[in-house]
């Protein structure tokens, strides 16, 4: 069945009260990237995409940066492009495959612009660049960089929450059947560190583990890429977050304190709304499945009296629970999430999620084969 293509969705409900909340909103906890990069956004972008350029006087990403840009929708920070001429030097001849001998991962995604691997390409045989090497579970907020082609598909790239900025850290899957994301640091030498301190393989040899670590650290030193898990933006991050969701990551979106607006907590734990979802899911006919189905609808109303008072990350926090859940709840998740981020301001997200949900079960990642 040939993928499905979705044009850009636009949700209508709620823009009022959204351009009401943007006006007011001064005091946000999604700003808190600020405290980091002490730059307003424009100007953290621009001298992103210096740095970007200045690593190597015979290397020009300019092509490549727009590129990213424009396909993808987001700016990369400078850890990108220093791995990659990092793995260009652990393999001159297949950067992409630098790090399959020691630890089976290929570099993936936006690496393959970097490679080469899309100057070519029909654009005709492309479903949507959203859709390369996105997994089955993984959020619009996860761009995955670097993967293992087996049937574990463990992968890991850039996780931010708002689509304009820089990435909030590196986010890793546990597992091919779980929606559970881990924390892996703040850049991608430190997700790389993190792979080689936890690898549970240990077939490979000693020595080039230990020859691979050591550059790893050489390369970090010299960029100033710090390797600890719990850096000092990711733990800025986690004061930031206003509700936990069923991936671990938990959602940041802008509150501000001094109206009350922004969230406001689903009223069930956790573990009552995964209670809920399995029953609907467990249902054996259609008119169980309607009387299971009415907690859910409750909470989903509740959802739209808290976008009409500007709590958008209610609606949110829902929505990727229910894309957490499976493809049961493929519809609500989509109605859910495409109206939250359409609130938000955050429309990559919402063209997103819409391409993912139209083609979520495919049986090819890479948009290349």
């Amino acid at each position: 069945m040939a993928p499905k293509k979705v044009s850009k969705r636009t949700v209508s409900s709620g823009i009022k009260s959204a351009e009401i909340f943007a006006k007011s909103s001064t005091t946000s906890n999604a700003e808190y990237s600020g405290k980091r990069k002490n730059t307003e956004e424009s100007s953290e972008e621009i001298e992103s995409s210096k740095r970007s350029k200045e690593h190597d006087s015979s290397i020009d990403y300019s092509d490549r940066i727009a590129f990213i840009k424009t396909k993808f929708g987001v700016t990369m920070p400078d850890d990108f492009f220093r791995f990659y001429e990092f793995c260009q030097e652990m393999k001159p001849s297949a950067p992409l495959d630098a790090l399959m001998d020691t630890l089976q991962l290929k570099l993936v995604g936006a690496f393959d612009v970097l490679a080469g691997r899309f100057d070519e390409i029909d654009e005709s045989k492309i479903t949507s660049y959203y859709l390369h090497w996105r997994f089955f579970y993984d959020p619009p907020e996860l761009m995955t960089l670097l993967a293992k082609e087996d049937k574990s598909s463990y992968h890991f790239g850039y996780y931010r929450d708002d689509p304009d900025k820089l990435p909030d850290l590196v986010a890793g899957s546990t597992s091919a059947d779980s929606c559970e994301l881990k924390c892996m640091g703040s850049n991608l030498f430190a997700a790389v560190k993190s792979c080689i301190d936890n690898r549970s393989d240990h077939k490979t040899a000693k020595e080039e583990i230990e020859k691979l670590s050591t550059k790893l650290q050489e390369w970090a030193k010299r960029y100033n890429m710090d390797l600890n898990v719990n850096a000092k933006n990711v733990n800025e991050r986690k004061k930031c977050i206003v509700a936990n969701t069923f991936h671990k990551l938990g959602i940041v979106v802008p509150v501000d304190k001094k109206l009350d607006i922004g969230y406001r907590p689903l009223g069930i734990t956790n573990a009552a709304l995964a209670k809920i979802l399995t029953k609907i899911e467990n249902s054996k006919n259609k008119a169980e499945k309607l009387k299971q189905l009415q907690p859910l609808e409750e909470l989903i109303t509740y959802v739209q009296f808290a976008n009409d008072e500007c709590d958008y990350g209610m609606g949110f926090e829902l929505g990727i629970d229910l894309f957490c859940k499976g493809k049961e709840f493929n519809n609500f998740a989509l109605h859910l999430l495409t109206t939250a981020y359409s609130l938000l301001r955050r429309s990559l997200y919402e063209d997103i999620i819409s391409v993912h949900l139209a083609n979520r079960q495919r049986s090819c990642l890479s948009q290349l084969q």
